[in-house]
């Protein structure tokens, strides 16, 4: 038999609870949170996927009412956190992606321990935005990667 293993209660249980502390108030009306611990969603653009061989940790999706209302993406690496956010953001370059300059975000040079360096980048025909933040953790480093489509509303606008 393949496929996956049936969901133990003890993995219902803590489903439900990261569930229920990913979830925020939204006066727009009930949102949704999945987690995906190995696997990317059906509707993220193929370009946000890793070109950089970065280990890939998993996603959360948010949705309301069936609209993608963003997706998270979490990568790790044993270099440091500009290394890291380099090689991911050349990725997207490389398809396309233009970076913005943002005033306020910290990128490069010396960062305290436990600065996040950031960058946002988007494809400008599609209105859509990706925000990168890494950062240094005991063992290697974190990115994070927050992928915001166009709202409905938005695309009405093109």
């Amino acid at each position: 038999m393949s496929g996956p293993a049936p969901e133990t209660e003890r993995e219902r249980q803590l489903r439900a609870f990261a569930n229920g502390l990913l979830s925020w108030p939204d006066p727009e009306g009930v949102s949704t949170v999945d987690l995906m611990p190995v696997g990317y969603p059906d509707d993220l653009p193929p370009e946000l996927v890793d070109y950089a061989d970065l280990r890939f940790m998993g996603s959360v999706v948010r949705r309301r009412a069936g609209e993608l209302l963003g997706i998270q993406l979490l990568f790790e690496m044993p270099g440091d956190a500009n290394d890291l956010l380099e090689r991911y953001e050349r990725g997207l370059l490389e398809h396309g992606w233009q970076a913005v300059n943002q005033p306020g975000l910290h990128r490069g040079g010396f960062a305290g321990s436990g600065a996040q360096l950031t960058s946002v980048l988007v494809k400008v025909k599609k209105r859509i935005r990706v925000y990168l933040q890494s950062s240094d953790q005991e063992d290697g480093s974190l990115l994070h990667v927050h992928y915001h489509p166009p709202t409905v509303n938005e695309l009405r606008t093109i």
